[in-house]
């Protein structure tokens, strides 16, 4: 069993280059406000193999050596909790744990620390992701997978084959595009709807009749997409919700899309 303590650490014992840390934020609270050591709270560290990884509070960290580098009368330790003797695994999980809905944490965050703890939603989005040519990545319009949170909640929601079918039906309209969150949250919503007639349709045609249904209006992009679905819910009599770049009015667009008796022209 490991060993948990609270305990003062000195500064040159940290390591803050986890393979899962985020880079520092050069605009963040802390650094805009100096180094307060009397408002110091724990850092979280995990030592794997020897080595003090900071897990919470690379900031705070960073901003105290920077502090002591300017001269300002600061100690060279900070208080911290510690595990000892623990893997990458339990670091990288750990991370996620306490960065868990905090804002700052951006969907490639999370993504990166739950790949490197074996998370396993994160390790299918991995997989079905660079199977098909879509490397995971912060940001990048070709050959990648951005919209990270939202391929997570499909593979959560409706497991790995979800996906796959969501990138699939991508891939065919937009090869080499990297996909749009909007495109994955609302295509997943489509296929798994229990509406009618969209899942007779889906269940009678399968995915390649959506395909097809949706090649006639996809164009180039998905800016295309967007405006042909925004225009035709403007104009479509039997729909009530309110027509901007949201999940809604893309998941409405497309199964009307879907279904034979609407968006004839």
């Amino acid at each position: 069993m490991s060993k948990i303590a609270h305990m003062r650490v000195a500064l040159s014992e940290l390591n803050l280059d986890a393979p899962f840390q985020r880079d520092v934020v050069v605009k963040h609270p802390i650094a805009r406000g100096g180094y307060d050591e009397n408002l110091e709270n724990e850092v979280v560290v995990v030592v794997v193999d020897g080595t003090w990884y900071v897990v919470d509070g690379k900031q705070r960290v960073t901003q105290k050596l920077n502090a002591l580098l300017a001269g300002i009368d600061v100690t060279k330790d900070i208080p911290a909790v510690v595990y000892f003797d623990q893997t990458m695994e339990f670091a990288a999980a750990k991370f996620v744990q306490v960065n868990r809905g905090r804002k700052a944490l951006t969907s490639w965050d999370m993504f990166v620390a739950a790949r490197a703890a074996g998370d396993e939603i994160a390790l299918h989005v991995d997989r079905i992701a660079k199977a098909r040519g879509l490397a995971p990545a912060r940001a990048g319009k070709v050959d990648k997978l951005t919209a990270l949170n939202e391929a997570t909640v499909v593979v959560e929601k409706h497991g790995p084959r979800m996906l796959e079918r969501v990138l699939d039906i991508h891939a065919a309209l937009y090869p080499g595009l990297s996909p749009y969150t909007r495109f994955v949250e609302s295509v997943a919503n489509v296929l798994a709807t229990d509406e009618e007639p969209y899942k007779s349709i889906l269940e009678k045609h399968g995915d390649e009749y959506f395909i097809r249904r949706l090649k006639r209006v996809a164009g180039a992009s998905h800016k295309n997409l967007q405006a042909y679905i925004t225009a035709k819910l403007s104009s479509d009599k039997d729909y009530d919700g309110s027509v901007n770049d949201s999940g809604q009015t893309w998941q409405a667009g497309l199964l009307r899309i879907l279904g034979r008796r609407y968006f004839k022209g």
